[in-house]
């Protein structure tokens, strides 16, 4: 299991920052995620505990489908997304009010689990997942403070 996670202050209320990560994430996830290539609610057109989705992502010129569920949902606080049997992978978005005007994001990425034949690069692994979670906290930050 590798895991990174990062945290950033952004400069709006909980409430604006939970609705563009979590409410709108179907619209806003592939604007902070560049590799992602196309991406899709399974079933259902709202945010809701159980809400399925289906992503294509191109990372580092490899091109990689997963499905994943939405298995925590907390209003305001808390959005959790679980990776496929194939992919196991785990997202976490925590949202802490730091002041009525300003919110700690933090974000948490889990590799559940390295193929056999990647155990020897765990290193390298671990250095890249917690550069793409650095990114991606930073992105959306720059987004909702130019945006909303």
């Amino acid at each position: 299991m590798i895991k990174a996670r990062s945290q950033i202050s952004v400069r709006k209320p909980v409430s604006k920052v939970y609705s563009f990560v979590v409410t709108d994430f179907f619209k806003n996830y592939p604007r902070w995620s560049p590799e992602v290539i196309e991406l899709e609610s399974i079933g259902a057109n709202t945010i809701a505990l159980g809400v399925r989705g289906r992503q294509i992502r191109i990372d580092q010129g490899r091109r990689s489908e997963t499905r994943f569920q939405i298995t925590e949902l907390v209003d305001q606080k808390r959005a959790v997304f679980d990776g496929d049997l194939q992919a196991k992978f785990s997202i976490r978005y925590d949202f802490q009010p730091k002041s009525d005007e300003e919110t700690i994001l933090s974000f948490e990425f889990e590799l559940k689990k390295i193929d056999l034949f990647m155990m020897p690069f765990q290193k390298l692994i671990r250095i890249a997942i917690q550069d793409g979670a650095d990114r991606t906290i930073r992105n959306i930050k720059r987004l909702i403070e130019s945006e909303i």
